[in-house]
């Protein structure tokens, strides 16, 4: 188990990183929860612990009471008895280690033995600098996808009908959204203008539609991890193994479908002319920089 460099999935909503996360999932050699933020949400209360301090039997029992009752924790499934016995067993140094241990956990539950575990919220868009003072040499895949497209999506949760308490809430105003989009992918550009350059690496929705292999095999390379080629039948363990939990599967049910290429380009025949230039006025600097012609 490698403590010191997992990987986080960065990607403004609506982007595919749910996508992203499954089709890593599906690789032997990793595993990625579904997201919770427990670990920066815990960070100030028990970063500064030592080792015997966390090995206490008592203190320990309640970090794992605290990091279990965290929001989205319960889509983990994991069994408080188990994971005890796991971080125990391994005696972590420090609360990042501790940290890393309940997700190898995870996939230690679903029978795997990972080499390396990774991470996606979008809520770690604005705390990437305490991402990185817990895991110095994480690294970090930036995923994009064409902001005129995500408008789209934003605009179809409105038709969303689920009773889940984690249903999304974002707006359907195309200034605020094009803002949002604009706003979240600078942020992680320029964050990643500090990292090292192998420990980062973009990629962009459309190429995980049009080229799967290829997208896969040219993450497993970053990642350092052999290719497995049941990351391309993604959504077929996503169907048998609920890989996405069914309280958030309502407004991602495209995780349990085969690439669906017509997503590329949908704003031409979905968004109006005026709706199309406003979003191009506000976000153009970051569509010609990742390559969309606006």
């Amino acid at each position: 188990m490698n403590h010191q460099a997992p990987f986080f999935i960065l990607a403004n909503p609506r982007s595919g990183s749910s996508l992203l996360r499954i089709i890593c999932e599906c690789n032997k050699q990793l595993t990625v929860p579904p997201e919770s933020g427990f670990m920066l949400w815990w960070k100030d209360t028990y970063k500064d612990l030592s080792q015997k301090e966390m090995m206490d039997d008592r203190t320990l029992s309640v970090i794992l009471d605290d990091i279990l009752s965290s929001r989205k924790m319960e889509t983990w499934q994991l069994q408080k008895e188990e994971l005890m016995a796991f971080v125990g067993s391994h005696s972590p140094k420090n609360y990042a280690e501790l940290c890393s241990l309940v997700y190898y956990h995870f996939g230690y539950s679903r029978g795997k033995r990972p080499e390396y575990w990774g991470d996606k919220n979008n809520y770690y868009i604005h705390h990437l600098e305490a991402i990185t003072a817990l895991f110095p040499k994480a690294k970090f895949i930036h995923l994009v996808r064409d902001g005129r497209d995500v408008a789209c999506s934003y605009r179809k949760l409105k038709q969303l009908k689920s009773t889940s308490a984690y249903a999304p809430r974002l707006t359907a105003e195309i200034d605020e959204i094009a803002l949002e989009w604009d706003d979240n992918n600078t942020n992680i550009f320029n964050f990643l203008k500090n990292i090292e350059k192998e420990n980062q690496y973009v990629v962009k929705y459309e190429e995980v539609l049009l080229q799967l292999e290829k997208t896969c095999r040219n993450i497993c390379t970053f990642l350092q991890v052999e290719y497995d080629p049941e990351m391309l039948e993604y959504h077929i363990a996503n169907k048998e193994l609920s890989l996405e939990p069914s309280e958030t599967i309502d407004w991602k049910k495209k995780t349990l479908e085969k690439p669906d290429r017509s997503r590329i380009g949908q704003y031409k025949k979905q968004l109006r002319p005026l709706d199309i230039e406003r979003f191009n006025q506000i976000a153009r600097t970051s569509l010609q920089r990742y390559g969309y012609k606006s």
